[in-house]
């Protein structure tokens, strides 16, 4: 979406500016927003322009992201009176409640109304949203972001999202095979799918159909040279999906996989539905049946209770799964979740340094799962700078590459630089067409 950057204070008519904050389903949202509006002819604001309405998608996972949020709505009203200012996305009862007695806020639509948001802003109901609405290439250029689900109902104790996106909801197949089509039309070689909890598409599909479903659909309908699945939780990550991405070079072999904690003790705390002896089973037949894949994880760091020998445990287990990238986050308290009241918080400077390990120990990892295709021939999307990423998501510098983007090539990696591996154009240039 459009960055705040100053503007001068000239009033423009039919123009808009989303800002987002939080993960890619949030995005996807505020993507069908943007595209919703543009067909009532509103165009984004430019230049010395400020918006007739701007509209602020906030998250609610940490108490940073909404902190940020009513900053921005603060500024904006601030510098801009003019501007109608519209907030949305992930926000819980009480948060709405606080946000509502805020006098730079002229419009508040919860997550659960987010499709009723143009017939909210215009007055008019025959403005509403079709959920099930495409949109034209969310991610950048190269890579595009399919919502495929949305919703969660398993109230992991340190988690808001249940209390705002609780409603589950699953695409049907053939919207979500049209979808594909549109973007592989547009010239996309790769899609991701997406969803809040993606494993539990099935719960609400209209047919039964599950996630493998899904991609055995599109394997069947599109020719689109890749298919990553976006995070899932361990405990459905199965055969049927292992098989598919094993048999499949079409699908990625790359597995985001939330750990959270190494402890069996803060899982059970944290209200995770699989313990460690799961979790690493699953990676291992993951490991048996694919070539080297690409291992991601999040992992929550303070969590209230964790002790030095968690922590340890933590370590312990990201080095025997070997992770290829990771999301480290401090715990942070939210209001009324599980967690809220539990005793013996961890120190701030504690969580910091813990953190700050994570990190470097991840940057280990990536390192050396990244030598693994060292002097190798790999595919490479690439995207920006003469840079690209693989099946694996493992970045590669391309020599000679900057007419390049969007075209998915052969290339020989030679070396490791400042941590990216680099090479050149094999002779086997793959033949898709750029973007």
């Amino acid at each position: 979406m459009n960055d705040f950057s100053p503007r001068s204070n000239i009033s423009s008519e039919n123009t808009y500016q989303i800002k987002t904050f939080g993960c890619k389903v949030n995005q996807y949202d505020s993507q069908q927003i943007h595209e919703s509006i543009q067909k009532l002819g509103f165009r984004q604001a430019e230049g010395p322009e400020v918006p007739e309405w701007t509209i602020i998608s906030a998250c609610t996972v940490t108490s940073k992201g909404l902190a940020k949020s009513r900053e921005i709505a603060r500024r904006r009203k601030r510098d801009f009176p003019d501007t109608k200012l519209v907030v949305t996305g992930c926000i819980s009862d009480e948060e709405q409640e606080t946000m509502s007695k805020m006098p730079e806020i002229d419009l508040i639509v919860p997550h659960l109304e987010k499709f009723d948001i143009l017939a909210k802003m215009f007055k008019n109901d025959s403005l509403k949203i079709d959920p099930f609405s495409a949109v034209n290439g969310l991610g950048g250029r190269t890579r595009a972001f399919l919502k495929v689900q949305d919703g969660c109902d398993q109230y992991c104790t340190y988690c808001r999202i249940p209390y705002v996106r609780s409603k589950l909801w699953s695409k049907p197949v053939s919207k979500i095979v049209e979808e594909a089509k549109q973007l592989e039309d547009q010239g996309f070689k790769e899609i991701v799918l997406t969803g809040i909890h993606i494993g539990h598409y099935y719960r609400t599909s209209e047919d039964g159909s599950t996630l493998n479903d899904v991609l055995v659909a599109l394997l069947r309908e599109t020719s689109l040279p890749r298919i990553r699945v976006s995070s899932i939780e361990v405990l459905e990550v199965n055969e049927e999906l292992i098989s598919l991405a094993a048999e499949n070079k079409r699908v990625c072999p790359h597995f985001h996989i939330p750990l959270q904690s190494g402890s069996n003790e803060i899982l059970k705390l944290m209200g995770r539905a699989y313990s460690i002896e799961e979790y690493l089973e699953r990676v291992n037949l993951v490991k048996s049946a694919i070539d080297r894949p690409s291992l991601s994880a999040d992992v929550i760091v303070g969590f209230p209770h964790e002790s030095d020998e968690d922590f340890q445990k933590t370590i312990d287990v990201i080095r025997e799964v070997g992770y290829s990238s990771m999301h480290i986050f401090p715990y942070s308290t939210r209001p009324n979740t599980g967690a809220w009241n539990l005793k013996k918080q961890v120190h701030g400077n504690i969580k910091s340094e813990r953190v700050e390990l994570l990190i470097n120990l991840g940057d280990e990892l990536r390192n050396e799962f990244d030598l693994k295709f060292l002097n190798e021939d790999v595919d490479v999307l690439i995207e920006s700078n003469s840079q690209g990423t693989t099946d694996r998501y493992v970045k590669v510098k391309v020599e000679n590459s900057n007419e390049l983007e969007g075209q998915l090539i052969s290339v020989k990696t030679t070396s490791q630089v400042n941590g990216v591996l680099t090479g050149r154009i094999s002779s086997s240039k793959l033949s898709f067409q750029s973007i």
